[in-house]
C-alpha cells in the first residue's frame, strides 16, 4: 500500500470526516477545498499547519448551526429532492461573508457585498455543487491514490532549488498536527470534480470556418462619412414659451435635485515651530560650528547632522552655483564668504543652514560659489504643538457659546468661511480633502462646533454655519437653466426630426449624404474596427455595432448626444489583410477554444438545473 493508502486507511476510522453530509449530497463548504488548495499551492511550508486552522472552523460551522427559535428545519432549497434548510444555507452564506471580508480586510463594506450580490453568489455555489456532485457520482467518476499523491507532491513547499524533497515531504507527513484524511479526500473530491469539468469541456471544438469569421470580426474596418446637427445651430429657430418651460420642468424636476448641501466655518492653527523653537534650533546650530571652526571636518559634520538628505551623505555638497538659484538669505551669505571661510547660522524659510564656501571661479555676474552646507530644519516642539492643542480647545469651548468668527477674533485669529458645498463629495472648499474634517461634519448639527481636529500639518476648529437638505428648487430659483435645457431639448428634437428626414431620403434615394441639399458639412473618418470608434466622433462610440450592420451605402441614425444628432453612411467594409491570418490564427483559435469550452460547461451545468427541478424558497432567502 503507497504512502497516501497508509495515511488514509490508518486515518478513516480515527477521525470523524470534517465534510459537511446534507442527506445523500456530500458539500465541500462551497469552494473552500479550491481555496484551501490554492493556499497550498501559493504559500511556503508553513501552509501545512494553517491549513487545519482554516479546515476545522469552516466544517465544524455546519455542526453548530442553531435552529433560530424552530425545532424544525425550513426548507430554503430544494434540487430534485434534496433538500437544503434555511439554517444550512445560513450558516454557509456567513461562512461565506467571512471569507469575503478576511480577504478584502480594510477595503471591506456592505456596500461592495451587496455589489457582489454575494448571497445569490453563495446559492448558486450550492446548487452547482450539488448537481455536479451528483454528475461525480452517476458516472463513477474516480481518483486513484497515486493521482492525489502525484498532485500534493508537486506543491511548492516540498521542492528545494527546483527538485523534490522527499525529507520535507517525509516530515509532512508525519507531522501530528496534520489531518491528512481530512487533505487527501479534499484533493480526491477536486480532482474528482476537475476530472467531470474536463470530461465536459473536451467536447468543445472550434472550425476553421470560425476562426476566419472571428479574424474578420476583429480586423475589418468601417469606412464612414457622417454629418453632425448641431442643436447649438438650431437653437436660435426654437421658440420656448412659459408654458414649455414649466412643463420641461415638470417632467426633469429629479434632474435638478440638489444635495444636502453645507457651510464651515473653520479656524486652522498650523503646526508651525515657535520662535523658541527657532531659538532652540539656533543654539544646536552654533554648537555645531563651534566644533566645525574647532577643527572637526565640516563634511563628516554634514553627514552625522544635517537634515539635508539630498546632500548630507555627501557631506553637504551643493557644487557650484551661480546667483539666483538658491533663497536669497542663503544666497548673499554664500556669496559674501571667501574659500574655507564658514558662516555664522543663517535662516531661511528651510531652517537654519551652516554654510562653508570651498571655492569659486567667475567674476561679477558670472561668479559662482562651490559650497557646503549643514541644515538643520526647525520642527515645532512638544510644548509648541501642546500650547497650539490647549489654545485651539479654549476656542472651540468659547465657540461653543457664540459664533466661531467671533470667538477667533476675540483672541486674535481669523476665521476662514466656504461657501455652500456638498457635504459627501469629501472636497471642503478653501481646504481641499480633509478626511479627518469629513469624518466628524456628520455629527455636527448646524451651529454646531467641533472639538479639536488634529491633522498631520495644523489643528482645526469647525463650525457648522449652516445646512440644506436635499432638495428640488422652485422653478422661480431656477428658471434661466430651465428655459436653457428647455431651448437645447427643443433644439434637439428639430435635429432627430431633421436627421430623420435625412436619413429616409438617403435609403429611398440611394443617395450619397453629399448629395443630399441643404445638410451640413459632410465629414471622412479614419476606418476602424469593431473594437474601435472613429476619433472625429467620438459620440458614436456607442454605436460601433450598429455601424457594421450597414450595408454599403446605406445610412443610419439619427443616433442622439447630449447637444447634436448624427447620421452615418457606410461608405464601405474593408476586409482585413490574408497575410495577417496565419500570424494571429493561434491566438484566435486559443481564445475561441477558451469561451467554447467554458460555454459548453456553463450550458451542461444550465442543462443539469433545468432537469432537476431546482426550487427556492425566496422568502426565506431574503431572510437568509
Amino acid at each position: 500500500m503507497d504512502t497516501i493508502a497508509k495515511v488514509s486507511a490508518k486515518s478513516y476510522n480515527e477521525r470523524s470526516w470534517e465534510i459537511v453530509k446534507l442527506s445523500s449530497l456530500t458539500f465541500r463548504n462551497g469552494d473552500i477545498a479550491a481555496m484551501l488548495m490554492d493556499f497550498m499551492r501559493r504559500n511556503t511550508r508553513n501552509f501545512l499547519i494553517a491549513i487545519i486552522v482554516l479546515i476545522v472552523p469552516a466544517f465544524i460551522l455546519w455542526g453548530t448551526v442553531p435552529t433560530l427559535g424552530s425545532k424544525e428545519k425550513r426548507t430554503l432549497l430544494r434540487i430534485g429532492r434534496q433538500k437544503i434548510s434555511f439554517e444550512e444555507f445560513a450558516a454557509y452564506y456567513q461562512s461565506v461573508r467571512e471569507r469575503f471580508r478576511l480577504n478584502l480586510g480594510t477595503n471591506y463594506s456592505p456596500e461592495l457585498e451587496e455589489a457582489f450580490n454575494l448571497k445569490q453568489q453563495a446559492l448558486e455555489q450550492l446548487i452547482r455543487e450539488a448537481l455536479l456532485s451528483r454528475e461525480v457520482e452517476r458516472l463513477n467518476i474516480v481518483v486513484s491514490d497515486e493521482e492525489v499523491q502525484d498532485t500534493l507532491k508537486r506543491n511548492p513547499a516540498f521542492y528545494t532549488d527546483g527538485t523534490f524533497d522527499p525529507a520535507a515531504w517525509n516530515a509532512a507527513l508525519s507531522n501530528p498536527r496534520i489531518n491528512w484524511a481530512v487533505l487527501i479526500e479534499q484533493e480526491r473530491e477536486q480532482l474528482r470534480f476537475q476530472k467531470l469539468e474536463e470530461m465536459i469541456r473536451s467536447e468543445a471544438r472550434v472550425t476553421e470556418e470560425e476562426i476566419q469569421d472571428e479574424f474578420r470580426r476583429q480586423f475589418e474596418k468601417a469606412n464612414i462619412e457622417f454629418i453632425v446637427l448641431k442643436a447649438s445651430d438650431l437653437a436660435d429657430t426654437v421658440d420656448v414659451s412659459a408654458d414649455d418651460v414649466a412643463s420641461y420642468y415638470e417632467h426633469h424636476k429629479e434632474e435638478y435635485k440638489e444635495p444636502p448641501l453645507i457651510k464651515l466655518a473653520y479656524v486652522t492653527l498650523k503646526k508651525e515651530p515657535s520662535e523658541m523653537d527657532y531659538a532652540d534650533t539656533k543654539q544646536v546650530a552654533e554648537s555645531i560650528l563651534d566644533r566645525a571652526r574647532a577643527g572637526d571636518v565640516f563634511s563628516e559634520l554634514a553627514e552625522k547632522y544635517s537634515d539635508d538628505t539630498a546632500t548630507a551623505a555627501m557631506g553637504g555638497d551643493l557644487g557650484f552655483f551661480g546667483k539666483g538659484k538658491m533663497v536669497k538669505a542663503f544666497e548673499d551669505v554664500a556669496f559674501s564668504l571667501n574659500p574655507g571661510e564658514m558662516s555664522d547660522p543663517v535662516r531661511s524659510p528651510f531652517g537654519y543652514h551652516i554654510i562653508k564656501v570651498e571655492e569659486t571661479k567667475g567674476e561679477g555676474q558670472q561668479k559662482q560659489v562651490r559650497a557646503r552646507h549643514i541644515l538643520l530644519k526647525v520642527e515645532p516642539s512638544d510644548d509648541t504643538l501642546l500650547s497650539l492643542e490647549e489654545e485651539a480647545a479654549r476656542l472651540s469651548l468659547a465657540a461653543q457659546k457664540s459664533s466661531l468668527e467671533q470667538a477667533a477674533s476675540e483672541i486674535k485669529l481669523s476665521a476662514s468661511v466656504t461657501p455652500e458645498f456638498v457635504e459627501t463629495s469629501g472636497m471642503i472648499p478653501g481646504l481641499g480633502v480633509v478626511p479627518e474634517i469629513s469624518e466628524v461634519l456628520p455629527g455636527l448639527k448646524a451651529g454646531s462646533t467641533s472639538d479639536v481636529i488634529e491633522t498631520r500639518t495644523a489643528f482645526f476648529v469647525v463650525q457648522v454655519t449652516e445646512r440644506k437638505p436635499e432638495h428640488i428648487p422652485q422653478l422661480s430659483e431656477i428658471e434661466e437653466r430651465v428655459r436653457a435645457a428647455t431651448r437645447l431639448d427643443k433644439a434637439l428634437a428639430l435635429a432627430r426630426t431633421r436627421g430623420e428626414q435625412i436619413v429616409q431620403e438617403a435609403n429611398t434615394k440611394k443617395l450619397a449624404l453629399r448629395d443630399i441639399k441643404n445638410v451640413p458639412e459632410v465629414q471622412k473618418a479614419e476606418p476602424f474596427t469593431r473594437r474601435g470608434t472613429p476619433p472625429e466622433a467620438p459620440a458614436l462610440s456607442g454605436q460601433v455595432a450598429a455601424v457594421f450592420q450597414l450595408s454599403e451605402g446605406e445610412a443610419a441614425g439619427p443616433f442622439m448626444s447630449t447637444d447634436a444628432a448624427y447620421v452615418v453612411q457606410l461608405k464601405e467594409k474593408i476586409a482585413p489583410d490574408p497575410a495577417e491570418y496565419k500570424a494571429r490564427k493561434e491566438s484566435i483559435e486559443a481564445r475561441l477554444l477558451m469561451e467554447r469550452r467554458a460555454q459548453v460547461f456553463e450550458d451542461y451545468y444550465q442543462n443539469l438545473k433545468k432537469h432537476n427541478n431546482v426550487r427556492i424558497d425566496e422568502q426565506l432567502l431574503q431572510a437568509a
